[in-house]
């Protein structure tokens, strides 16, 4: 499992195996306590702001998919890596 910081300050759990090396401008946290603390210090917020927030992405029957904090799922069409690298609403 991967735990991942964008540059828009979006944060991801990727739960499949990711070529870390191939992501952009992103930051790689060794657990999802160390992301959520980052995050909370980046934007000044407390750990209820940022806990559950983040996009579980993960692969399924060989598809891309994101999933975010309300349930919704979305496929990820093209490159997961820039998916996870450029991602902002």
């Amino acid at each position: 499992m991967h735990f991942i910081t964008n540059k828009h300050k979006h944060f991801f759990i990727v739960k499949a195996q990711l070529n870390l090396g191939l992501l952009t401008d992103c930051v790689v946290h060794e657990s999802l306590s160390d992301m959520y603390l980052y995050m909370c210090e980046k934007e000044s917020l407390d750990l209820e702001q940022v806990e559950g927030l983040e996009y579980a992405v993960t692969m399924k029957h060989g598809l891309w998919a994101a999933v975010d904090d309300r349930g919704f799922v979305e496929v990820i069409n093209g490159c997961v890596y820039d998916y996870i690298s450029d991602f902002e609403l």
